[in-house]
């Protein structure tokens, strides 16, 4: 009996030799790779809870910009001298005295009077208190008796001027119209002439204390309006009696 031997082909050994290292080459790329995913998946789990809480903080303020040095003013260390009178300094308010605060009711109660409503007129004076009264309401022109119906103005006033102190002078005023009587030789005459009436009116019929109490007359030369209209003429001719704020004030 023949037996058949198979024969291999020296080629048939050699080519599974190759495919097993080939086997091999790829067996250890895969895990080379399988190895370097699992590095790659490690450091994600590790960075993955910074980045949250990184997430999760407030975003930090606005940065402000820093303010701009400011320039210091110039000092000077040696005292400065000012020449000169010194400044002047507010004077506190003065208070009234009590002889000014009668006198100021006094001549309150005098305009309020009807006896004397429209026909005195008060004015301030460097004395004290200015009360002027119409001549045309005292006197006739060119006369210096005074009229029975100012007879109770003169009373009025005289009352009024008994219960407060000061020197009082009674003056006479005229417009710059001349004298047109007899009686009187110029408006200066006239003037003293009827302030000295309601002096003595006022001593002898009211009972004003006399050492309080002086006259003057001075015609045409103090006037308070023009002599070119008649409403101004009629302005200027008037008495006016003055108190003074102090008792001994000639």
């Amino acid at each position: 009996m023949i037996r058949r031997t198979s024969r291999r082909s020296p080629l048939d050994g050699g080519a599974q030799r190759w495919t097993v290292s080939y086997s091999d080459f790829v067996t250890l790329l895969l895990a080379f790779f399988a190895g370097l995913y699992s590095l790659e998946l490690q450091r994600e789990a590790v960075a993955a809870p910074v980045t949250e809480a990184t997430q999760n903080e407030p975003p930090p303020p606005p940065e402000t910009p820093e303010p701009e040095p400011v320039a210091e003013p110039p000092t000077c260390d040696v005292p400065i001298g000012f020449s000169g009178p010194p400044m002047p300094q507010p004077e506190p308010p003065r208070v009234a005295t009590p002889q000014e605060l009668l006198l100021d009711e006094m001549v309150r109660g005098l305009v309020r009077d009807p006896a004397l409503e429209g026909r005195i007129r008060v004015n301030p004076d460097a004395r004290g208190v200015r009360l002027s009264l119409g001549s045309s309401v005292l006197f006739e022109p060119g006369k210096d008796k005074v009229l029975e119906s100012a007879l109770e103005a003169v009373a009025k006033l005289g009352a009024a001027l008994g219960r407060v102190e000061g020197h009082v002078i009674v003056e006479g005023h005229t417009d710059n119209t001349a004298v047109g009587t007899r009686g009187f030789h110029s408006n200066w005459a006239l003037s003293t002439a009827r302030a000295t009436e309601v002096l003595e009116q006022l001593v002898e019929l009211h009972g004003v204390d006399p050492t309080r109490l002086s006259a003057a007359g001075y015609g045409q030369y103090r006037p308070v309006a023009t002599n070119r209209t008649t409403q101004g003429r009629a302005l200027n001719r008037r008495i006016d009696v003055v108190i003074s704020s102090k008792r001994n004030t000639p």
